[in-house]
């Protein structure tokens, strides 16, 4: 005698649970890999953004600093500029403070003759 499975019905029913039971199973094994996955690629593109960020705060900072010290470098050297010309001026006030002291010492020996 020959059973196919519309006389066992019950029997189909119990394999197909069976079968869902397994697909379900295998799918609660997988899921726990499959969201951590999915949560290490969310990490790893947060890690990625933030990396970028951090990056770009670093090359704002930077161009900053260049900024500040080509600022200071131009400063410097206005203040050498500034400096040579004020030694100039008091090699000036010199030259002539001694052409005068020189010309003070003349006229007094002058004088006491």
């Amino acid at each position: 005698m020959e059973m196919t499975g519309s006389q066992y019905p019950v029997t189909l029913e119990v394999k197909k649970q069976v079968s869902e039971h397994k697909n379900t199973a295998l799918l609660l094994i997988i899921q726990p890999f499959l969201h951590e996955r999915s949560v290490g690629a969310t990490s790893l593109d947060h890690v990625s953004k933030t990396r970028e960020t951090i990056i770009a705060d670093q090359d704002r900072g930077l161009d900053t600093l260049y900024d500040i010290i080509v600022r200071q470098k131009n400063i410097a050297q206005n203040i050498e500029s500034e400096v040579d010309t004020q030694n100039d001026v008091l090699n000036d006030i010199e030259y002539g403070l001694d052409r005068t002291s020189q010309h003070l010492l003349d006229t007094t020996r002058t004088v006491q003759r």
